[in-house]
């Protein structure tokens, strides 16, 4: 009874010694990066986040063009001819060209054409010759015409560009989420090891004492050691994969000159995987007919159907009789005139232009309707179908979140069930062969549990990606790095 008391304390120590060891101890400077600290990195500084930013410049910049065509004009031109003394001619000319939104164009200037040798039409007083003007397209281009049409195709690739941002943003962080969750499992794979190593030397220490005491043949020492030995395989392979997974965190990682980063050993993700699945996506109801209408890529498909829209009225305005009329205000002087009646001192004139089969307008118009057409079947097919690949996604979330539940109470009761024959080995009840058993069918359940978790983690950020929901579902979190004191990422 005395030699039988040992090894019972020593057990009962064990038992209640072993829940004690599932946290991994911490060092005092770790410190967590969160999925918005780590989101806020990714779209500040990544090198795609600055690309698609500089993309909304470069859209600003192609309106800013289009507004060109409007900008006032000035110019000035001098020319004269002489041959063998004679003075044929001398002509300058200054004018001021102002375009308008209807295609109307205001002008005003001065001639001034002396000479010898001048066709009398384009002779001008001494003086010079002052006018101003209009020039009016009274058919074709003038509700309508291309610097018109520049600039509004030009405001509409702007909508273009916004939607593709938030698509290409969506895109980044479904990317980096992915990688994140990878991080989360194997940091919690790598706990999971370090625990079980710690419990199989424990085991292994009092089956020592046990041996010592003659309690337990050698045969059990040599199995608790090979138990020993394969946690240990299986924690350096966690380690590793751990490392591998943190430098796929890093490749998301880069500081405001444009340097990558790698993670410092002290930063450590969020590790309570459903707490973060549970605030990342509430996905009961939603109603994904009205997310889908208002999609940044319905948009962006809508804009392009408006864009070729833009290229149809042009064509259609195109078949309009070509009708431009010309009037200019002549004066020797720069003054206005007072009235502006006075028929002695204009040009006027109209000119009018017909093609007589049109055969040019009307194939450019039979393109563009076929264009619009399937740019329009496009969009009927892709909402239908981001539409099912929406619910598909939801409804996987759903039953990920159900098989994670489940495995969840089958790894507890693994748990339970290891206990208890830890407890009856304690007594000498059964063999350590069990013991390992049990403890085997709980790691396995354990590992395929954190499985489920990154796949349902990978799940709901697919299905925020498909949402577009990636830049709003989280908020950036620009509060520093969980400080003092201050934690860097490694240059």
């Amino acid at each position: 009874m005395i030699r039988k008391s040992k090894p019972i304390a020593l057990w009962i120590w064990l038992i209640f010694w072993v829940p004690l060891s599932a946290q991994t101890p911490l060092s005092e400077n770790t410190q967590v990066l969160t999925i918005s600290q780590y989101f806020d990195l990714v779209l500040t500084n990544h090198p795609i986040a600055k690309q698609v930013r500089l993309d909304n410049e470069i859209a600003q910049a192609a309106v800013l063009k289009a507004r060109g065509a409007f900008d006032p004009k000035i110019g000035w031109k001098e020319s004269g001819k002489t041959l063998g003394g004679l003075t044929y001619y001398e002509a300058e000319s200054s004018y001021l060209t102002v375009p308008t939104w209807f295609g109307i164009e205001l002008t005003a200037g001065r001639d001034q054409v002396t000479g010898a040798y001048v066709n009398p039409d384009l002779q001008t007083p001494d003086q010079g010759l002052y006018y101003a003007g209009v020039s009016i397209p009274l058919g074709a281009g003038f509700w309508i015409n291309e610097r018109m049409a520049d600039l509004k195709k030009a405001k509409i690739v702007r909508t273009q560009t916004q939607a593709e941002q938030v698509l290409a943003y969506n895109d980044l962080l479904f990317r980096a989420s992915q990688a994140y969750g990878n991080w989360i499992a194997a940091h919690q794979k790598l706990d999971l090891y370090n625990q079980m190593q710690a419990n199989a030397e424990l085991r292994l220490a009092g089956v020592e004492q046990q041996v010592i005491q003659g309690d337990k043949p050698e045969i059990e020492r040599l199995e608790a050691s090979i138990v020993v030995q394969n946690r240990n395989l299986q924690r350096e392979q966690a380690r590793i994969d751990l490392i591998k997974k943190t430098l796929e965190v890093s490749n998301f990682l880069w500081d405001e000159q444009g340097r990558p980063l790698v993670l410092a050993q002290e930063l450590i993700p969020e590790n309570n995987l459903d707490e973060v699945l549970e605030r990342w996506l509430v996905i009961e109801g939603i109603d994904v007919a009205q997310t889908v209408l208002n999609h940044p890529k319905m948009e962006y498909l809508r804009a392009k159907i408006a864009e070729s829209q833009v290229d149809r009225k042009l064509l259609r305005d195109a078949i309009k009789p070509q009708v431009n009329f010309n009037y200019q205000r002549l004066s020797t002087e720069a003054v206005l005139p007072e009235n502006w009646n006075d028929s002695n001192n204009q040009v006027a004139g109209i000119s009018v232009q017909i093609p007589l089969l049109w055969r040019k307008e009307r194939g450019g118009i039979r393109s563009i309707q076929a264009k619009i057409e399937q740019q329009q079947w496009n969009l009927a097919y892709t909402q239908q179908a981001w539409t099912n690949e929406i619910t598909g996604q939801i409804q996987e979330v759903a039953s990920l979140e159900t098989q994670a539940q489940l495995n969840q109470a089958i790894a507890s009761d693994y748990k339970t069930l290891l206990n208890a024959e830890q407890t009856k080995w304690s007594y000498g009840e059964s063999s350590l062969f069990l013991v390992n058993t049990r403890e085997n069918n709980y790691i396995d359940a354990q590992i395929k549990w954190l499985s489920l978790g990154a796949t349902l983690w990978e799940s709901k950020a697919k299905t925020i990606k498909d949402l577009a929901w990636f830049v709003t579902a989280i908020p950036p979190q620009q509060a520093p790095l969980l400080g003092p004191p201050p934690v860097e990422l490694d240059q």
